[in-house]
C-alpha cells in the first residue's frame, strides 16, 4: 500500500492540475458513537456525504468497494505495517451513510490479540469513538461555495469517486457526522439529556474546527513544505560544492520564516484554547438551562 499523502499537498497539486487519479492515499476520520456489541462485532458509520472539518465532501454514490471486499482489513490508526485488529464483515451504503460491521480479532490471537481486545473494549466502553477511511481519489472537483473556502488558497474539495483501501479505528476525528451507530435508548431522560448536551457541544466543536483547527493545519502544512525546501537547499549545498552563497542565504531565510510560522501556530492554538474555554463555559450554562426545560417536559409527560 502506498503511503498516505498530505491532504494539503494533494489539494495544492490538484489546483495546479498536477494530481493524478488513484495515485495518493488520503484519509478522512470521523467521530463515532458505539452501537450494540454482539460477541466481538461493532457497527460503525464510517463516512457520510456531509461537509467535514477540511471543508470537503465525499460522495456516497462514488464509493468503489470492490477491491476492499476482497481484503476487508480493519487497522489501528492506518498502520499498515502492523497486523489488522479486525475484519469488516458487512459494508455498504444505506440510510444516507457508508456503514460497516467490524469483527475484532480474538483476544487470544498471538501478537495482535491484546491490541484488538484493548481497542474493542475502549470502543464498547466509550473511550474510543472515531473511525477513518483510507481511500484513493478517482474523481474530484473544487468547491464553488465561498463558505467552504472557494476563494481561499486551500478550498474544500468534492470527492466524486473514490476507491476504499482500508478503514481504521483512530483516536482523532475529522468528519463530525460519521458515527458509530447509536444504541437504542432505554432511558428517555438520559437520551434527552445526551441530545441536549450533544447539540450544544457540536456547535462549539464545529465553530472551532472551521477556524482554529483549519488555520493551524494550514500553518502545519506550510511548515512541512518549508522543511522539504530546506532539505533541498541543504542537499544542493552538499552535492554541488561550487562555493555558492545562495544555499546558505536561502537556508537562513527559510529558518527565519519557519520560526515565524511556529510562533503563529502557537498563537493560533492559544487563541483557539481561549475561545474553547469561553464557549464551553457558555455551553455549560446553556446546557443547564436546556436540561431544566427537558426535565420540566418529562415531568409533565408523567
Amino acid at each position: 500500500m502506498k503511503a498516505k499523502t498530505n491532504l494539503q499537498r494533494f489539494k495544492s497539486l490538484a489546483k495546479e492540475g498536477k494530481a493524478q487519479a488513484a495515485t495518493p492515499l488520503l484519509s478522512k476520520a470521523a467521530v463515532s458513537t458505539v452501537s450494540g456489541v454482539q460477541d466481538r462485532t461493532v457497527r460503525f458509520v464510517i463516512s457520510t456525504a456531509g461537509v467535514d472539518r477540511d471543508l470537503d465532501t465525499v460522495a456516497l454514490e462514488g464509493w468503489d468497494l470492490t477491491a476492499y471486499r476482497r481484503n476487508p482489513v480493519v487497522l489501528w490508526g492506518h498502520d499498515a505495517d502492523e497486523l489488522p485488529i479486525g475484519k469488516c464483515t458487512e459494508i455498504g451504503v444505506s440510510d444516507g451513510a457508508l456503514r460497516a460491521a467490524v469483527e475484532f480479532v480474538p483476544a487470544d490471537m498471538p501478537v495482535v490479540g491484546d491490541r484488538a481486545e484493548a481497542v474493542l473494549r475502549m470502543c464498547r466502553d466509550g473511550f474510543l469513538s472515531a473511525t477513518s477511511v483510507g481511500f484513493r481519489p478517482l474523481e474530484w472537483k473544487i468547491t464553488e461555495d465561498p463558505e467552504r473556502g472557494a476563494e481561499d488558497w486551500m478550498p474544500g474539495f468534492d470527492f466524486l469517486r473514490q476507491e476504499l483501501m482500508e478503514f481504521s479505528i483512530v483516536s482523532i476525528p475529522a468528519n463530525p457526522e460519521a458515527l458509530m451507530e447509536e444504541p437504542g435508548a432505554s432511558d428517555v431522560r438520559l437520551a434527552a439529556r445526551g441530545e441536549a448536551v450533544k447539540s450544544i457541544l457540536d456547535g462549539v466543536r464545529n465553530s472551532l474546527s472551521r477556524k482554529g483547527m483549519y488555520d493551524v493545519s494550514c500553518l502545519a502544512s506550510l511548515l512541512s513544505e518549508l522543511g522539504w525546501l530546506h532539505d533541498s537547499v541543504s542537499w544542493e549545498a552538499e552535492h554541488e560544492g561550487d562555493g555558492s552563497t545562495l544555499p546558505a542565504q536561502l537556508g537562513e531565510a527559510l529558518r527565519i520564516l519557519g520560526e515565524a510560522l511556529v510562533a503563529m501556530s502557537a498563537e493560533e492554538v492559544a487563541e483557539m484554547l481561549a475561545d474553547a474555554a469561553q464557549q464551553q463555559q457558555r455551553a455549560a450554562v446553556a446546557a443547564a438551562r436546556k436540561q431544566r426545560q427537558l426535565d420540566a417536559r418529562l415531568i409533565a409527560l408523567g
